[in-house]
């Protein structure tokens, strides 16, 4: 692994990468760990950068985003991405709430860029929302060689959220086989919502190999009155659920 921290270093040494800024001042933070021989690159960025590109990365197998900056995130950040990419992750140290994905990463890149995805990592996820919601299913469905998905949502609960309807049952439609090599999914959050719970059922009933699926709910924002009967009825609802893959084990892991 290298570590560097020169701008002028960026556009010609690390993989084809071209980062462009809003202004480059001395406090502007950018850095890089990468191995040009097994394909890993990791990117470490604030509110600065104004987008990424990396579409000449040919050789780039294994790609992690980090945003430094916590509270700031651009619109079109992700302007191009390889298509040979295998382990892709994004998210930052400070579980703070963003902008959505579909801002990030437009639907019709993560399309053309993670058809040979096999590990996914969406840091904070903003599950609550039901746009965000239907674009994870859809970025789910453009990668048929997933085999791993982790993703976190931090955000806090509220009458709101509770409340809010449901996503249509044919918004979360999938062909037959449309999740057939995923095998482990870890989901947290910080509040169990009808989103949540509406991604996972879609998991569970597309994903035929699924081996392990583990949703760890936080219960210590959350304005209920018994948060036992709260935990119980997920629990009931997860036992409940169809699921296509009958050696699937679903792990409930509330915290207080």
């Amino acid at each position: 692994m290298k570590k560097i921290t020169s701008i002028e270093s960026v556009t010609y040494r690390v993989m084809s990468l071209m980062v462009s800024y809003k202004t480059w001042t001395s406090e502007t933070k950018l850095g890089l760990v990468f191995c040009q021989q097994s394909g890993v690159l990791e990117i470490y960025f604030d509110g600065n950068v104004k987008s990424i590109c990396l579409k000449k990365a040919k050789n780039l197998i294994d790609l992690t985003l980090i945003n430094d900056a916590n509270d700031i995130w651009v619109s079109g950040l992700i302007k191009s991405l390889p298509k040979n990419m295998q382990r892709f992750s994004i998210g930052s140290y400070d579980l703070t709430e963003k902008i959505s994905y579909a801002d990030i990463i437009p639907l019709t890149l993560v399309k053309s860029s993670f058809k040979s995805i096999k590990y996914l990592k969406l840091g904070n996820l903003k599950l609550d929302e039901r746009g965000e919601l239907l674009y994870i299913v859809s970025v789910l469905k453009s990668a048929p060689h997933l085999v791993e998905f982790v993703t976190e949502s931090n955000t806090h609960s509220n009458e709101d959220h509770i409340t809010q309807a449901r996503v249509c049952s044919e918004e979360l439609e999938c062909s037959n086989g449309c999740l057939n090599q995923l095998q482990i999914v870890n989901i947290i959050v910080e509040f169990s919502s009808q989103q949540a719970m509406s991604l996972l059922r879609f998991i569970l009933v597309n994903s035929t190999s699924l081996k392990t699926l583990t949703f760890k709910v936080g219960f210590s924002y959350q304005k209920l009155d018994a948060p036992l009967l709260a935990m119980a009825s997920i629990s009931q609802e997860l036992l409940l659920m169809e699921r296509a893959s009958p050696r699937a084990q679903v792990k409930f892991l509330p915290s207080l």
